[in-house]
C-alpha cells in the first residue's frame, strides 16, 4: 500500500540540520502529528514520544529537535499514558508557548546517541482562543486561514489534489470538500475565487466516472469494486452549495446530471452501495453512511431549484428508518449489520434527513443518540474524519448549544491535529491501530485539511446550506 503522509513536496536538503529531519513518507500508523511545531511523533508504550520526522524550517527544525530524539518531558510533566493522553498534555503546552510574544516549548530529550538534553522550540506567536471561539476567534482564524491556503498551494492547474490522490473517486471528494472549505471563508471568492472555480470544472468533469480501479460488475464474475457514488454525492453536495453562492448555467446542468445519475444508482432495497454492479468483492451491498451523502446531495439540489426523483428521494428515506433503532444508525438493517448504532453515521443521517427537509420524531431521536455519544465520534468506522465533520454538520442545525459542546469537546483535538504548513493531519484512533493502518492517512493531508477546515466554519453562518435547515 502506499502511504501519503504530510508534506510530500517538502526536500531536506544535505546539511547537518537536514540529517536530524526525517522524509515524510511512509509512517508508522502508530504516529501522531505534533500539533504547532511541524513534526510527528509515535508515543511509545509508557507514554514518551518518539520523534520520526521533523519539517525543513519549521518550528520543531529550528528548535534541532531531531528524528530519533525521545521526547520524556514537556517543561515539568513527565509524559505518561496512551497516546490521546500524552497528546493532551503535549498540545497544552504548546498553546501555552503559542499565547507568549516570542514564545517557547521546553523539550526534555533522550537523543538517538542516547545522551539526555534539554532542547527549546521557539513556536508561532497566535495568542489565546477567545471566550467566543471559534467566533471572533484571532487564534481560530489564523489557524484556519493557514489550512485553506495549505489547500491553495496543494491543488494543482487542473483542480485536483493529484499528489495526493488514491484514485478518481478520492480526488473528486478531495476537490469537492477543498472547494467547500473555501467557500466557507467570508472573502472566499476575492482570495480563492480560481480555486473554487479549478476545483468545480474538475469535479463536473469526473464525478461518477469510474476509471482507475479496474472495475467489473460482480455480475460478470469480477470483484465490482465500483465506488462511484462517493465522487457523487461528494461532488452533488458541493456544487449545490457553489451554485446557492453563484447560480451558473454549467454548474446546475452538472449538478442534474449528478443527482439523476445518484437516483438511478440507487439499490431496489432504496439503498446505496460504494456504486452500481452488485455486491462487491467483500460481498455486501449496500452501507447506510454511503445514502448520507447521497441523500443529502438530492435533498440540497432540490434547494437550490431542481427536479430530483421524489420518489427515490423517499424510498431512500425509509431505507435509513430500517437502519435505525432507538435513534441510533447501524450500518445497514441486515443481519450482523442491524442494531449497532453508531454517533458518526448517526450525525450524517441526521443532517442530510434535515437537508431533504425532515423534521420529527426520528430526527430527535437521532439528534438526541449523536449527542450522547459525541466523544466516541474519531472512533467512527473506516474513516474517522468523516465521522467528525458529520458530528459537526449535525450539531450547526441542531442549535447553537449543541455546536457549542461540540468544539468544547473536540478543540484540544484539532489544535493537536495540526500539521506542516498549515495543513491538517489524521491522528490513530483504537481501529487504526489494531488494524495498522487506515484510509485516511493513505488519502493524505489536503482531504484531512479540507474535513477540518470546514468543521472550523461550521456554525458560523458561513454557508448557505451546509450549516442552514431546509425547513420541513
Amino acid at each position: 500500500m502506499r502511504w501519503i503522509f504530510v508534506c510530500l513536496s517538502f526536500v531536506l536538503a544535505a546539511s547537518s540540520a537536514a540529517r536530524c529531519q526525517g522524509r515524510f513518507g511512509k509512517e508508522n500508523p502508530h504516529t501522531y502529528p505534533l500539533g504547532g511545531i511541524e513534526a510527528v511523533g509515535e508515543v511509545l508504550r509508557g507514554g514518551y514520544i518518539k520523534v520520526t520526522s521533523v519539517a525543513a524550517k519549521g518550528p520543531a527544525a529550528k528548535g534541532k529537535l531531531c528524528v530519533g530524539d525521545v521526547i520524556q518531558k514537556v517543561g515539568n510533566k513527565k509524559l505518561a499514558g496512551d497516546g490521546d493522553t500524552v497528546m493532551v498534555v503535549f498540545e497544552a503546552a504548546v498553546e501555552a508557548a503559542e499565547a507568549k510574544k516570542k514564545g517557547k516549548l521546553f523539550l526534555t530529550v533522550a537523543t538517538a546517541k542516547g545522551k539526555r538534553e534539554k532542547k527549546t522550540i521557539p513556536v508561532r506567536y497566535l495568542g489565546s482562543h477567545a471566550r467566543s471561539c471559534p467566533e471572533k476567534c484571532k487564534k481560530c482564524d489564523a489557524i484556519l486561514r493557514a489550512a485553506l491556503d495549505s489547500l491553495k498551494k496543494e491543488q494543482t492547474g487542473d483542480g485536483q489534489f493529484s499528489k495526493q490522490a488514491a484514485n478518481m473517486n478520492h480526488a473528486v471528494a478531495t476537490a469537492a470538500l477543498a472547494g467547500l472549505a473555501w467557500l466557507g471563508d467570508p472573502q472566499g471568492w476575492k482570495r480563492y475565487g480560481r480555486n473554487i472555480n479549478n476545483a468545480a470544472e474538475f469535479v463536473m468533469k469526473n464525478a461518477g466516472k469510474e476509471r482507475s480501479m479496474g472495475v467489473q460488475p460482480a455480475a460478470a464474475g469480477g470483484a465490482n469494486w465500483n465506488q462511484t457514488n462517493w465522487s457523487l454525492g461528494y461532488g452533488a453536495i458541493f456544487l449545490a452549495e457553489l451554485v446557492k453562492h453563484k447560480k451558473k448555467a454549467s454548474w446546475m446542468k452538472a449538478l442534474k446530471r449528478m443527482v439523476d445519475q445518484i437516483a438511478a444508482n440507487q439499490e431496489q432495497s432504496g439503498g446505496w452501495a460504494h456504486g452500481p454492479g452488485g455486491p462487491n468483492a467483500l460481498g455486501y451491498l449496500e452501507l447506510e453512511i454511503m445514502s448520507n451523502f447521497t441523500l443529502a446531495g438530492m435533498g440540497m439540489a432540490e434547494r437550490v431549484g431542481l427536479q430530483v426523483d421524489r420518489a427515490k428521494l423517499l424510498k431512500g428515506i425509509q431505507w435509513v428508518k430500517k437502519c435505525t433503532s432507538g435513534g441510533g444508525v447501524a450500518y445497514s438493517p441486515k443481519p450482523g449489520q442491524a442494531g449497532h448504532g453508531d454517533p458518526g453515521r448517526t450525525a450524517g443521517a441526521y443532517w442530510a434527513f434535515r437537508q431533504c427537509g425532515r423534521k420529527g420524531r426520528d430526527t430527535d431521536a437521532m439528534a438526541k443518540f449523536y449527542e450522547r455519544g459525541m466523544a466516541e465520534l474519531h472512533e467512527g468506522h473506516a474513516c474517522a474524519t468523516m465521522h467528525m465533520l458529520n458530528g459537526a454538520l449535525a450539531s450547526a442545525l441542531i442549535s447553537k448549544k449543541s455546536m457549542k459542546a461540540y468544539w468544547k469537546m473536540w478543540r484540544p483535538f484539532f489544535m493537536a491535529s495540526r500539521g506542516v504548513g498549515g495543513a491538517f493531519d489524521y491522528r490513530p484512533n483504537k481501529e487504526s491501530l489494531a488494524l495498522g493502518g487506515r484510509t485516511d492517512r493513505t488519502w493524505g493531508p489536503a482531504f484531512v485539511t479540507a474535513h477540518y477546515a470546514i468543521v472550523m466554519q461550521l456554525g458560523r453562518g458561513r454557508y448557505k446550506l451546509l450549516d442552514t435547515p431546509r425547513k420541513p
